[in-house]
C-alpha cells in the first residue's frame, strides 16, 4: 500500500518488472496477517515517502500471498511511522544492490543502501541500512505557536539463508536507533510556567531515544507429499531512555523471545492436518509485566481446483496475563462458483499481543513506560466476491464484522502535581469494542504502462457493552487512489490521492496546579485530504533521479490533537543500482 503523506525515505527497488497475474492461479494466492513491522517495498518509479513522523493513515498490516485469497480486512491499525524494515525482510528488490539519497525542505533527508554480498542458489548474504530524518518547524492547529519536529532514525539489518538438500536456514538480525521528540502542543500550554519551583530541577528533555534490536533464526523443510515443517526462534528488544514522567529515569526495557513450529502432513489428493505450536515469553525491566503465552492452532485443509478450505482452532494459553485459556475459530473458505469469479469467507480470532515493538509501529509516541494491554478477538468475520474476470482488472467486495475484548484506542493525557509532571505522549485504553468493516479495492494494469488502484475502507468502532462511538484518531472511512504512469523509457510519474474522515480526539488532565482546567475534553478532528505527485528520470538501469512533492495542496492537518503534520514538502534525490 502506498504511504501518503510526507517526509520522505528513498527506498527504490530499481526495477518495475512485474507481470499481470494469471487467472488460473487466481486461487493460488493467500493473504496472511503480518501485524509486527511493515517491510517497505518501492518501485523505483517514486519516491515513497516516510512521513514526517506520524501520518494518521489507518494501514492495514502486511500481507504476504499463499493460499488464500480474503483481502485485508482486518480492524484499522493507525500507522503512525513506517517502521522500515525491521526485520529480515529485504529493503528492496533482493536481486539488486543499491544506494539512495535524498533531501527536502523541513530538513527532511533520506539515505539508503543495500548489497546482495553473494547470491548463488544455496547461499544468500545481504545486509541493507536505512536513514530517515527531519528537523522542521510545524504551525499549531489550536493557536498561533509554532514547535520543532525533531527524528532521527537508523535501521541496519543483516540476513543470510543456505539451501540444504531437504531444507532451508535462515539467519538474520537488526538493530534500530530511534531518536525523536515529544512536539505535541501541551494540553496546558502554559504548564510549564506554573509548576512549582521544587520541579524545574527535573530533567526537563522531551528528546527521546528508543532502540529495537532483533535476531532470528530458523529452518524450513522444502515442500513433499509426506511431510512439511518449519521452525524457528527469535528475540526482539526493546529500551527507551526516557519514560512517561519527567521524573522518570528511565524508560521500560522489552525482551521477547518467540518459538514458532508448523506441521502439516498431506494425504489423499486433496487433503492435509496440521499443527502450529507457539510460545511468546515476555520479560520486562519491571517484573510484575512479565507473562507467556502459548499457542496451538490444529488444522484440516482441502485443496481443489475450484475450492480452498481450512478448518482450525486457535488456542492460547497464558499465564500472569489475564484470562488462562482463550478459544476462537480458524475458518477459511474461498470457492470459484465461475471461471474468475470466487466467493470467499473467513471467521477468525485469538489473542493479540500488543507489544511495545508493536505499540512503537502503531505510534512511535505510544506511553513508553509500561506495556500496553493485550487484546482478544473471538470473532472476525469477513464475506466478499472477488473476479479478475475483466481483462487487466482486479476487484475485490468485502463486507464483515469484527469484535474485539480490550481493542486499543488512542488519548493523550496530561498529569500534573506537586513532584508529577508527565510527558506528551500517546497513551491507549482499553475497550470492549465492535465495528462493521466494509470496503472494495479496484486495481488496473495495462502491460507495463499504466497501473491504476482506488480503495475504500469503512471500520467505525463502537462500544460493545453500551451506546455510541468510540472517539479515536483512526478514521472511520478512507479513500486511497493511486495512478502509476510509465510516459517514456526513460520518464515516469505516479500519483496518490488519500482522504480520510471521521477522525475524533479526546484529552484527559490530572491536576491541582489550574483549578479552572477541562478535566475531560474530547471533539472531532479535521478531515484529511492529501495529493502527492512525483517522478523519475531513468538515465539507464542503473541511475535515476527522482522528485516528490507531498501534500501539494499545504492542507494542515493534526495527526493527532495538537500533533501537526507537515504542510507542502518537496524532495529530490538519486539513486543508483548495481
Amino acid at each position: 500500500m502506498k504511504k501518503m503523506y510526507v517526509f520522505v525515505a528513498l527506498l527504490s527497488t530499481c526495477s518495475i518488472a512485474s507481470a499481470q497475474e494469471n487467472k488460473e492461479e487466481s486461487l493460488k494466492r493467500e493473504v496472511t496477517i503480518e501485524k509486527e513491522f511493515t517491510p517497505i517495498v518501492n518501485d523505483a518509479s517514486k519516491i515513497n515517502t516516510l512521513p514526517e513522523i506520524d501520518n494518521p493513515v489507518v494501514t492495514k498490516p502486511s500481507i504476504r500471498y499463499s493460499d488464500w485469497a480474503v483481502p485485508m480486512t482486518t480492524g484499522p491499525i493507525l500507522q503512525i511511522l513506517p517502521s522500515g524494515n525491521f526485520g529480515m525482510q529485504p529493503a528492496v528488490n533482493p536481486k539488486q544492490s543499491y544506494i539512495n539519497l535524498a533531501m527536502g525542505n523541513y530538513l527532511n533527508a533520506a539515505a539508503n543502501a543495500g548489497f546482495r554480498i553473494f547470491d548463488s542458489e544455496t547461499d544468500q548474504l545481504g545486509v541493507w541500512y536505512q536513514h530517515s530524518s527531519t528537523n522542521g518547524k510545524l504551525k499549531y492547529l489550536e493557536n498561533d505557536k509554532k514547535v520543532t519536529q525533531r527524528r532521527n532514525d537508523n535501521i541496519l539489518n543483516l540476513s543470510y539463508k543456505h539451501t540444504f538438500e531437504k531444507l532451508s536456514w535462515k539467519i538474520g538480525g537488526a538493530y534500530r536507533s530511534n531518536a525523536f521528540n515529544y512536539y505535541g502542543m501541551p494540553l496546558i500550554p502554559e504548564i510549564m510556567d506554573i509548576i512549582p519551583e521544587s520541579m524545574k530541577t527535573f530533567k526537563m528533555t522531551n528528546q527521546q531515544r528508543v532502540q529495537q534490536y532483533s535476531l532470528h533464526t530458523g529452518i524450513e523443510s522444502k515442500d513433499n507429499e509426506k511431510l512439511n515443517y518449519d521452525l524457528s526462534v527469535g528475540y526482539n528488544g526493546y529500551k527507551s531512555r526516557l519514560g512517561f514522567l519527567y521524573e522518570d529515569k528511565n524508560g521500560l526495557t522489552e525482551n521477547h523471545i518467540e518459538t514458532r513450529f508448523n506441521l502439516s502432513a498431506p494425504f489423499g489428493k486433496y487433503y492435509a492436518i496440521g499443527l502450529g505450536v507457539g510460545m511468546d515469553n515476555l520479560i520486562y525491566s519491571q517484573d510484575q509485566y512479565n507473562y507467556t503465552v502459548i499457542r496451538l492452532n490444529p488444522n484440516f485443509n482441502i485443496t481443489k481446483n475450484n475450492l480452498k478450505f481450512r478448518a482450525g482452532l486457535n488456542v492460547d494459553i497464558s499465564f500472569n496475563d489475564g484470562t488462562t485459556f482463550r478459544f476462537a475459530p480458524d475458518l477459511n473458505l474461498e470457492w470459484e462458483f465461475e471461471k474468475s469469479f470466487f466467493l470467499f469467507t473467513s471467521l477468525e480470532g485469538g489473542k493479540e499481543l500488543n507489544t511495545m515493538n508493536k505499540m512503537s509501529v502503531r505510534s512511535i509516541y505510544a506511553d513508553p513506560s509500561r506495556p500496553a494491554t493485550n487484546s482478544y478477538t473471538p470473532a472476525d468475520w469477513t464475506f466478499g466476491l472477488r473476479t479478475n474476470y475483466l481483462a487487466n482488472f482486479n476487484v475485490n467486495l468485502y463486507t464483515g464484522i469484527k469484535t474485539t475484548t480490550d481493542a486499543l484506542f488512542d488519548y493523550r493525557t496530561l498529569i500534573a502535581y506537586d513532584g508529577v509532571l508527565s510527558r506528551d505522549v500517546i497513551s491507549f485504553f482499553a475497550m470492549d469494542a465492535y465495528a462493521w468493516k466494509v470496503g472494495f479495492d479496484i486495481n488496473y494494469k495495462y502491460k507495463d504502462r499504466v497501473k491504476a488502484q482506488i480503495n475504500w475502507a469503512h471500520n467505525e468502532w463502537h462500544y460493545r457493552h453500551g451506546k455510541g462511538k468510540i472517539r479515536t484518531a483512526l478514521p472511520v472511512n478512507e479513500w486511497n487512489l493511486g495512478l502509476d504512469v510509465n510516459a517514456t523509457k526513460h520518464l515516469a510519474f505516479d500519483l496518490d490521492i488519500y482522504l480520510a474522515n471521521g477522525r475524533e480526539y479526546r484529552n484527559t488532565i490530572e491536576t491541582d496546579m489550574k483549578p479552572d482546567a477541562d478535566f475531560f475534553s474530547f471533539g472531532k478532528m479535521k478531515n484529511i485530504f492529501n495529493v502527492n505527485l512525483g517522478a523519475t528520470y531513468r538515465f539507464n538501469d542503473s541511475v535515476h533521479l527522482l522528485v516528490q512533492a507531498n501534500n501539494i495542496f499545504a492542507q494542515h492537518y493534526n495527526l493527532y490533537y495538537g500533533m501537526p503534520a507537515q504542510r507542502f514538502n518537496i524532495m529530490a534525490g538519486v539513486g543508483v543500482c548495481f
